[in-house]
């Protein structure tokens, strides 16, 4: 899937008042021949408009209301007198705001568009239309650099939004893009890049007040009327008060008026409805189908869902007309028969008013088709208790029963176990803790059916003494063999392990880890240990091949060992860890490696004389070597199976031990020989 980017260029700051129109048929995504605008738009296509105002701050005085009487048109005029009087000097501060871009128009058909960079300010407004999006689809605006969500659209049934978003006031100043995300009619990824720079807001700035005085000004004193009384008529304005004063016959009209419910109710609010694009109402398991709703809150959120048992198949925006168009896709899991579709409403009560969402359903029928494999669900677990006792010693047996229900077909459920014994407490240094509890299989459950199963769990006679918890296991198979599945899972973690030909999840479960994790037993006995080993104590070593060997040549070593106590199985009998010491050429190998015979056994009071045999390499360092004995030794328990390894150097003394238990387990003697102080030569 590739992603259409659009970065637009021809960067040029716009400021003052201005708008620009222009249509761009080509660009970097291809143009659209037809587009349909939202039906509030009256800018031009891929316009952006920019307006920046330098405004000086100005005072407004309301202009007083005049009532006008009138009188008889008999006059006497005072005669004319022209007095010169000082108006009082008025100072007027001018408050100017220096160039703040308030407000960005974006208004794009699609992504193919190319626009002219916009400059605005902090907590300025940027009104975004634009189209080419898939109808109903969700669209994000973001800014960045570092991402801050602007505002996340719906676009309407045509594929445009119409959104103002707000540049936040802690953005940094300087060069950004503003981010559009989207999804075109095809399903393909769309991102719009918008370069924008962020300016501080300007500062307003007052000027200091004009020091001219007015100017002199001439009064004329205002003519003198004289309103003859008898002729004054009275305002206009009150001769409606003997309205007011009608008999009551003409003011029984009130109850007419006081239907102000009438005429203040909205409009009668209209049921939703929904509508499948298969005439039939016969939906197929794992298809798509057109889903489309009206009546709804403009901009709210939907759900679609299938029930009786509600199976969710998504969540979508209502758009500004509260219409929702959508393809979910029929789950396989929904059980085949009679179900209803329906496209329910959420919306808070405080922003709704209302207690309870808007919803559409329609009946429809399920059936299963087109499938590749067979859908399985493994039963849930409702019950399980220990039925035997909570205690158990060594070569005891522990029982378990447990309940299941199933929501689904099954499947053959063809393994039922209990795997993964883990001890938790009070645990043993050694031991076998590996069990298993096997229960009856080769049965199949329907929806709605229940099996009561029993575990049995043999306890080996070496095992670790602790309190233990479990896992259940079960592996289900299709019965069916053009669909073939096969599903292993644990029902306490929920794991699934599918093994089919479809890439669509064919095995579920409904995990019930509280109900296995509550169920404990513990086995009794004694701490088990590991076997002792002890390294044979290297009595004598000596150079038999002498102490000088040619490259290419074999170094040959007799060792004398005498026992102290039981070694068990000798695995490995080597010499190690050769180091040139004196006399070191230049360069060449000195990784050597000397190897004695192994797979024996000894007790205390026996001897033993090995011979080591070390290929010298062609190509190895001249110069005298030390080196030192190493042996690997290991035992079973023939009663207690418990295990024990020991890798130990004899020169050095040092040991590595391989066993379950806390307890030194590996003895190395003190060799009467340190093989760390014999010394060889390799010559040229």
């Amino acid at each position: 899937m590739q992603r259409r980017v659009c970065r637009f260029g021809f960067w040029r700051r716009l400021t003052g008042l201005l708008v620009v129109g222009v249509l761009v048929a080509s660009g970097c995504g291809g143009g659209s021949d037809e587009v349909s605008e939202p039906a509030t738009t009256s800018l031009v296509k891929n316009a952006v408009l920019t307006t920046s105002t330098s405004v000086p701050a100005t005072t407004t005085t309301a202009q007083a209301s005049t009532t006008t009487t009138q009188v008889p048109a008999t006059t006497t005029q005072a005669p004319i007198t022209t007095t010169t009087t000082q108006a009082p000097t008025t100072t007027a501060a001018t408050t100017s705001t220096l160039s703040t871009v308030s407000t960005v128009e974006i208004e794009l058909v699609d992504a193919s568009a190319e626009v002219e960079e916009v400059t605005i300010s902090l907590e300025a407004e940027v009104h975004i239309q634009v189209g080419g999006f898939k109808p109903f689809s969700e669209v994000t605006i973001e800014l960045y650099s570092e991402p801050v969500e602007l505002v996340v659209a719906v676009a309407d049934a045509d594929g445009w939004i119409d959104v103002t978003a707000t540049i936040p006031v802690e953005t940094d100043v300087g060069d950004h893009e503003i981010h559009i995300d989207g999804i075109d009619a095809s399903d393909e990824p769309v991102e719009i890049l918008i370069p924008a720079e962020i300016v501080e807001a300007a500062p307003t700035v007052t000027e200091p007040p004009p020091s001219t005085t007015a100017a002199p000004t001439t009064t004329e004193p205002p003519t003198t009327t004289t309103a003859a009384p008898t002729t004054t008529e009275p305002p206009t304005t009150t001769t409606a008060a003997p309205t007011v004063t009608e008999p009551p016959t003409t003011t029984t009209a009130a109850p007419t008026t006081t239907a102000a419910p009438t005429t203040t109710t909205s409009p009668e609010e209209v049921s939703p409805t929904v509508e499948v694009d298969d005439e039939d109402l016969v939906l197929g398991t794992g298809k798509e189908y057109l889903v489309e709703a009206s009546g709804f809150e403009p901009g709210s959120q939907v759900e679609i869902l299938v029930e009786s048992n509600p199976v969710s198949l998504g969540f979508w925006y209502a758009d500004y007309l509260g219409r929702v168009a959508a393809r979910p896709q029929i789950p396989i899991t929904i059980q085949p028969g009679y179900h209803h579709l329906v496209v329910r409403e959420w919306i808070h009560p405080d922003l709704s008013g209302r207690a309870t969402p808007r919803e559409a359903r329609i009946p429809v029928t399920v059936i299963i088709e087109g499938l590749t494999f067979e859908y399985l669900e493994a039963p849930t677990l409702t019950g399980i208790e220990l039925v035997s006792t909570p205690e158990v010693q060594r070569g005891g047996t522990v029982e378990v029963e447990a309940t299941f229900a199933a929501d689904s077909y099954s499947g053959n459920v063809s393994r039922l176990e209990l795997i993964e014994f883990s001890c938790i407490a009070n645990c043993g240094p050694g031991g076998e803790q590996y069990f298993r509890g096997y229960a009856d299989t080769g049965w199949i459950l329907f929806a709605g059916e229940t099996r009561t199963s029993t575990f049995t769990v043999d306890i080996p006679n070496n095992a670790k003494n602790g309190t233990y918890t479990f896992e259940v296991f079960t592996s289900l198979t299709s019965l069916d063999s053009d669909v073939s599945n096969r599903c292993e899972i644990r029902l306490g973690s929920g794991s699934i392990a599918e093994y089919d030909e479809s890439s669509i999840d064919s095995c579920s479960v409904t995990a019930t880890p509280e109900l296995i994790s509550n169920i404990t037993f513990t086995v009794l006995g004694d701490d088990l240990l590991p076997p002792i080993l002890t390294a044979p104590t290297l009595t004598g070593l000596t150079v038999t091949s002498g102490d000088q060997v040619a490259r290419g040549g074999s170094l040959t070593v007799d060792a004398d060992f005498e026992m102290t106590a039981f070694t068990g199985d000798i695995g490995r009998l080597e010499l190690i860890e050769f180091s040139c010491i004196a006399n070191c050429g230049p360069g060449g190998e000195q990784y050597f490696r000397g190897y004695a015979d192994t797979g024996w056994n000894a007790g205390s009071g026996e001897t033993r004389t090995s011979t080591f045999t070390v290929d010298i390499p062609n190509n190895a360092k001249n110069g005298t070597y030390t080196f030192e004995v190493f042996t690997s030794q290991s035992w079973t328990d023939p009663v207690s199976e418990i295990s024990n390894r020991c890798e130990i150097r004899l020169g050095s003394g040092s040991i590595a031990e391989y066993d379950e238990s806390s307890e030194t387990s590996c003895i190395s003697p003190t060799a009467e020989v340190d093989p760390r102080t014999i010394e060889f030569t390799v010559v040229p």
